[in-house]
């Protein structure tokens, strides 16, 4: 299990929003797997059930919430490099940016559903 986490983790921001659904479902396979051994689960438990039991969070969230997790890093350190990448908005994004499949755009998904979420909870 703890080399499945760390592989998610490792660049997870970067990876899980470009990685094609056969990588992130195999690493989900090995995820589920772990989890199964550490709770002592049966097969036939759903996953929904299993990942909770287990305190895992699903693969695709993780990378999601890695990836804002990392923008707000970037964005409020002055020194990174990575903060220009950040903040260049707009025009400069490329194919992948457009189509979603990067951490930028899976950040900006994170980051408008929590800011509704935050709306609704003060409404």
């Amino acid at each position: 299990m703890g080399f499945v986490g760390s592989v998610a983790e490792c660049a997870g921001a970067a990876w899980v929003a470009a990685a094609g659904g056969t990588v992130v479902r195999q690493v989900e396979v090995e995820q589920n797997t772990g989890a199964r051994l550490i709770t002592g689960c049966l097969a036939s438990t759903p996953i929904d059930a299993l990942l909770v039991e287990a305190d895992l969070v699903p693969l695709p969230l993780r990378g999601r919430i890695a990836a804002a997790n990392a923008r707000e890093k970037y964005r409020r350190d002055s020194h990174s490099p990575n903060r220009n990448m950040v903040e260049s908005q707009g025009d400069a994004r490329g194919q992948r940016e457009m189509r979603g499949k990067s951490w930028r755009s899976a950040a900006d998904e994170v980051t408008v559903f929590l800011r509704r979420l935050w709306l609704q909870l003060l409404c």
